[in-house]
C-alpha cells in the first residue's frame, strides 16, 4: 500500500504510469479480500477515477468488475455510485462510453431496485448524447441491460423515456429512439413487439422530417429477421405497408432506403 499510495501524490506526473495503476490495482482486490479492499483500495479508486487525464479514468473504469466481485452492493452503492454517476457525464465521450458497458453487469449485480433508482434514468441522457457513438452504445446495452432485468422492468422504465423521445421537437433525439427500438425487438419478444414498438415504429413513419422517417426504413430492416420468427403478422399488417408507403415519399433519400430496406429483406418492388 505504501508504494501504490506514492503512485498517487501530485509529484507522480506521468499520465501513463497513473494509467497503469489504474488498469491493475482492484485487480488485487481478491488478494486484499473485501475489509482491506474498503478500507485501502476504493480509496485508491475514488483518487483515480477523478484523475485529470481521461485515459486514466478509462482504465480504472474498466476494471469495475473486478471490484464488484469482493465488495458488498451497500459499499458500492455509497462510496462509488456517486463518481460512477459522475463519470456518465464526464466531458470526455469516451469516458462516457466506458461507463455506459459497465451498464448491463452492474445491473445484475445491484440488482432491479437498486439499479432502478441510481442508474436506469441515466439511459435517457445516453440516448441523447451529442455523440453518435455513445448514443448508438446506449440503445446496445439498454438492450442488454433489459434482457438482465426482464420484460417488465422495460415496460415500467424504458417504454416511458422512448415515448417521450418520440414527441420531443428535436429529431436527433428521435432517431435515438428508433436506435433503441431496433436494438430492443431482438429480446423483447412478441407480446411487448406488437404493443410498444410496432406502433411506435408505425407512427414515426409519419414524421415531418425525412432523415427521422429513413431511419424507419432502416429500424424495419433491422426489426425484419425478429418479426419474422414471432411475429410475422405484424410485419405484414404493420410494418411493410409502412415501408410501401415510404417507397412513395415525397423525399428522394427516404426512397432509397425504403427500397434498400425491400430489397434487403426480399420484397419485390
Amino acid at each position: 500500500m505504501p508504494a501504490i499510495e506514492r503512485l498517487t501524490l501530485p509529484t507522480e506526473q506521468s499520465p501513463h504510469v497513473r494509467g497503469s495503476l489504474a488498469g491493475s490495482v482492484l485487480g488485487l482486490t481478491p488478494i486484499f479480500g473485501p475489509n482491506l479492499t474498503v478500507d485501502y483500495l476504493i480509496q485508491t479508486f475514488l483518487h483515480l477515477i477523478r484523475d485529470e487525464s481521461p485515459d486514466v479514468r478509462l482504465r480504472i473504469i474498466g476494471t469495475l468488475s473486478d471490484l464488484s466481485t469482493v465488495v458488498g452492493i451497500d459499499v458500492l452503492s455509497q462510496s462509488l455510485l456517486p463518481s460512477i454517476k459522475e463519470l456518465g457525464k464526464d466531458r470526455q465521450w469516451r469516458v462516457r462510453l466506458a461507463v455506459l458497458d459497465c451498464m448491463p453487469a452492474l445491473s445484475k449485480y445491484l440488482g432491479e431496485a437498486t439499479f432502478t433508482e441510481q442508474l436506469s434514468g441515466q439511459f435517457t441522457t445516453w440516448i441523447i448524447d451529442p455523440v453518435y457513438s455513445v448514443r448508438d452504445a446506449a440503445a446496445m446495452n439498454l438492450r442488454k441491460t433489459v434482457e438482465a432485468l426482464g420484460i417488465v422492468w422495460a415496460e415500467v422504465n424504458t417504454m416511458p423515456q422512448l415515448n417521450e423521445l418520440v414527441g420531443h421537437k428535436n429529431y436527433l433525439y428521435r432517431i435515438s429512439a428508433l436506435l433503441c427500438v431496433g436494438t430492443l425487438a431482438e429480446v423483447v419478444g412478441a407480446p411487448f413487439l406488437d404493443k410498444h414498438l410496432v406502433p411506435l415504429v408505425v407512427k414515426m413513419s409519419g414524421d415531418p422530417v425525412p432523415n427521422v422517417r429513413l431511419n424507419v426504413a432502416k429500424t424495419i430492416q433491422a426489426m425484419h429477421p425478429t418479426c419474422v420468427a414471432v411475429s410475422p403478422r405484424a410485419l405484414e399488417n404493420h410494418l411493410l405497408p409502412c415501408l410501401w408507403r415510404l417507397l412513395v415519399d415525397e423525399d428522394s433519400d427516404v426512397k432509397f432506403f425504403a427500397k434498400r430496406a425491400m430489397t434487403e429483406i426480399g420484397v419485390k418492388t
